[in-house]
């Protein structure tokens, strides 16, 4: 036993030691690149690649990619192209496609065909839409209630105020 612990040592102190910032450079791990055809080797791509694992680790990467639907956003984009960018989102092709109900008090069908009109034309999708759309009926809503409030109390104050002034005409003097 003692002769192979020997030999593990002295094949320890024959191979060079590396310094973790060595390895993190490269060191002689990037061996693999003269695996590499010459006429690629000096690409760009394999600039930040020091190893074989880290090779490896962008090749799945890259095909993960490769796999997954893209969409392409131009550098200065045309209407078309945004319609298109916002088509694949999920925008509807049409107005009628954001189905807006009418519900008869804050949405009429009016006001509905207005909005979807609107949704479309800021290329809104439709659960941005919808979304809008609540907020809206939330907002006007509280309004209403608050404007109902403001009138039961000002009317609970003219009949009190009703009340004190014909006290005091009917009071003797």
């Amino acid at each position: 036993m003692s002769e192979q612990v020997a030999e593990q040592v002295a094949q320890s102190e024959a191979a060079p030691i590396e310094t973790p910032a060595e390895v993190a450079q490269g060191g002689s791990g990037n061996d693999f690149l003269t695996m590499i055809p010459e006429d690629i080797r000096e690409h760009p791509s394999f600039g930040p690649i020091k190893d074989v694992e880290n090779l490896a680790r962008s090749y799945v990467n890259a095909q993960r990619l490769i796999g997954s639907e893209k969409i392409p956003l131009p550098i200065n984009p045309t209407d078309d192209d945004l319609d298109n960018i916002y088509g694949r989102l999920g925008r509807p092709e049409a107005p009628e496609g954001y189905e807006i109900k009418a519900d008869g008090n804050v949405i009429t069908e009016d006001v509905a065909q207005q909005y979807a009109d609107i949704a479309h034309k800021l290329r809104l999708t439709p659960d941005q839409a919808q979304g809008v759309l609540e907020y809206y009926r939330s907002t006007v809503s509280n309004s209403a209630e608050q404007m109902q409030q403001m009138v039961a109390d000002q009317a609970s104050n003219t009949e009190l105020n009703c009340a004190v002034s014909g006290a005091t005409t009917t009071m003797p003097s």
